[in-house]
């Protein structure tokens, strides 16, 4: 299979992955596979020496651009669980500012 071919379906794949991810653990760990250091994007910018000269400036194009994709698709997703994660935060933190304070009830004293 061609470097142009597995970036392309890089491409095409890690958009899905991202969406189906429900957990930021599961989201880090498609970066890892995608953008990671012995990820699938690494593995491809190694195989750039064996492209021929004439085709390295496109498939260097083509890498950084599915590099591009999938690191903005990441960060909306970690956004979006960051969203999530905030709403659900402040929902539980609510607090009724117009309620009586709790304490000592109103009403006789018994000494």
């Amino acid at each position: 299979m061609s470097l142009a071919v597995t970036l392309q379906e890089l491409k095409e794949s890690a958009p899905g992955w991202i969406a189906l991810a429900t957990t930021l653990d599961e989201l880090e760990a498609i970066r890892v596979e995608a953008v990671g250091r012995k990820g699938v994007l690494a593995n491809a910018g190694k195989e750039m020496a064996k492209v021929a000269k004439e085709e390295r400036a496109a498939m260097g194009q083509l890498l950084n651009a599915v590099k591009t994709a999938i690191e903005s698709a990441l960060e909306e997703r970690t956004g979006a669980f960051a969203a999530a994660a905030l709403e659900q935060r402040l929902d539980a933190e609510w607090m009724d500012l117009t309620a009586p304070a709790p304490g000592v009830k109103p009403g006789r004293c018994i000494r």
